[in-house]
């Protein structure tokens, strides 16, 4: 057993920062690459009676490392997925936000904040949405609607603005 932990630190004494390097190129990401590279150490160490060849130390390490990434990216990209589904739906939640914030309404339903802001005219009702319900930057707005963004910003302001006195009817 002590002769394959030295194996280990030997791999790690030669290919320490060339396994780090290794990680980080694949997770673009210096903290994950910290974690995932003790995880591969903290599973070598507890492995390391699996190693049949002296030789093969490095491309086993480099291997498990390489898995524990592609596993972390899996997860990232479920994570990711399940994130812009909430977005989308607290989208609608952040117009309801704003609006309880600016103190224009109690406990408006969310209803009827769609169906207000499906009354605006289309040069505020678009901006609107995108902002709110698809969460674009305002800059990302401005491209789409090929439009400055000092523009696309007062759209959003005065399509506000009208929200504010159709749902003030609604209150």
């Amino acid at each position: 057993m002590e002769d394959d932990r030295s194996i280990i630190e030997d791999f790690l004494q030669k290919h320490n920062r060339d396994l780090f390097r290794f990680i980080y190129s694949i997770t673009k990401h210096k903290e994950v690459s910290e974690d995932l590279y003790q995880e591969v150490l903290l599973s070598a160490y507890q492995n390391e009676s699996k190693i049949d060849n002296k030789d093969s130390v490095k491309s086993w390490i480099f291997t498990m490392a390489k898995n524990r990434c592609i596993d972390f990216l899996r997860k990232e990209k479920n994570e990711r997925m399940k994130n812009q589904l909430l977005l989308k739906e607290q989208g609608m939640k952040g117009i309801q936000e704003y609006f309880t914030e600016k103190k224009v309404l109690g406990n408006l339903a969310l209803n009827e904040i769609v169906s207000s802001i499906e009354k605006l005219p289309e040069i505020y009702r678009k901006p609107i949405k995108l902002f709110y319900l698809n969460q674009l930057k305002l800059k990302e707005i401005a491209e789409l609607c090929q439009l400055p963004i000092s523009t696309v910003k007062s759209r959003i302001k005065r399509g506000r603005e009208k929200l504010q006195i159709e749902l003030i009817a609604w209150a």
